[in-house]
């Protein structure tokens, strides 16, 4: 699992971890929540992005995903920085 997470002031920073559990996950998660942190999901940025009308790269996710690739890292990457 890769975890991105951005400060709600500050600097932005990416935090890599391989969890196990969901109970850890669970308390990954309490603690950005308290820290002020902000959980972002590549899966979710590229499905909200390749259902939207007008999308700059929802036709290319979509195919990408149909042919059964990986979408190319800087269109994810492109997706978390317009968060």
């Amino acid at each position: 699992m890769v975890v991105v997470a951005y400060p709600k002031v500050g600097i932005p920073f990416v935090i890599f971890l391989i969890i196990a559990s969901h109970l850890l996950y669970l308390s990954l998660f309490l603690s950005m929540q308290e820290f002020g942190f902000v959980h972002l999901s590549a899966g979710d940025l590229l499905r909200e992005e390749r259902n939207k009308e007008g999308s700059q790269f929802g036709e290319l996710i979509e195919q990408t995903i149909r042919d059964g690739r990986i979408v190319p890292v800087e269109i994810t990457c492109s997706l978390i920085e317009m968060v």
